[in-house]
């Protein structure tokens, strides 16, 4: 696990550091050298980069129609293992194209390991051929890449993509909690950083309807508003009235549709869209902002 002290890092690149060692897993121990201190540096920038760009996804991506889900559905997360629909549709030039290839980026962020990518290449209607490479970040379903997913684990999906929406296409850095190995283990100085939670989200975009849904912190609304984060509670349009984020569904406060963990890091453990009898989902990611 990367371990960063405060004397030998500054500012956003430790809290930047902090956050990606709970989203990005276990690295081996950096030595004390001046030039790995620089070589560390500038990966934590590099990586801060990349977490940012990945927290703007489209709401119109996580629709029926950005990607064939069922062409990706039960195969593994590797060109060779989408059916030839869902290949056309990465490789298409219009914007179809663009707005499959930006999903697909964010559902092998979501789902691989750092370590894994997912290659392939399309070509525009000048002729030109463009190489694109997308790398895994949170490992929610890191065995997808030469496997089929579970249903379990294609919920982790669903609701790190969900999380993930922002209705005015701002990237904001995002501390993502749950009880998913992958999340739920963070610095203290990440935890006392990002301490506004904006709210939860979870739901399954495997399914046919697809389902997304989201609740609100009851404190922290207008915070997270203010940060240029709404699809938790809406964003208020013109005329006064509340505007969701395409297909996520608002349920309301999360302290009336959650369960807590009961843990100090105060994420949801699980979460219902349904009442009077609810059924809880527990794939639940919660979001705090700094």
């Amino acid at each position: 696990m990367i371990v960063l002290t405060s004397h030998r890092t500054s500012g956003a690149i430790a809290l930047a550091a902090a956050f990606i060692t709970t989203v990005a897993g276990c690295a081996p121990p950096l030595s004390e050298d001046a030039d790995d201190d620089a070589l560390m540096e500038e990966d934590v920038d590099t990586a801060e980069s990349a977490l940012l760009a990945e927290n703007a996804l489209n709401w119109n991506a996580i629709n029926w129609n950005a990607l064939n889900w069922n062409a990706i559905n039960w195969n593994a997360l590797n060109w060779n293992g989408l059916l030839p629909e869902a290949r056309a549709r990465l490789q298409s030039t219009g914007s179809d194209g663009e707005l499959a290839r930006h999903a697909m980026r964010y559902v092998v962020s979501c789902a691989l390991p750092s370590t894994a990518s997912f290659d392939f290449s399309w070509t525009d209607e000048d002729g030109v051929a463009h190489a694109e490479s997308y790398p895994g970040l949170m490992a929610l379903a890191p065995q997808w890449q030469n496997a089929p997913i579970m249903e379990d684990e294609a919920r982790w999906v669903s609701s790190c993509l969900i999380s993930r929406v922002n209705l005015y296409g701002v990237s904001v850095l995002l501390s993502s909690r749950s009880w998913h190995r992958e999340l739920w283990q963070m610095s203290s100085e990440e935890a006392g950083t990002f301490n506004h939670q904006e709210g939860a989200f979870w739901g399954n975009l495997f399914t046919n309807p697809p389902t997304a849904f989201a609740c609100y912190d009851q404190h922290g609304v207008a915070y997270a508003r203010q940060r240029q984060r709404a699809c938790a509670a809406g964003h208020v349009n013109d005329q006064g009235a509340i505007e969701s984020c395409g297909m996520i569904q608002i349920v309301g406060s999360c302290q009336h549709h959650c369960v807590s963990n009961g843990d100090s890091l105060g994420f949801w453990g699980g979460c219902t869209s349904s009442a009077p009898r609810p059924s809880y989902s527990f794939n639940v990611i919660t979001v705090f902002l700094d």
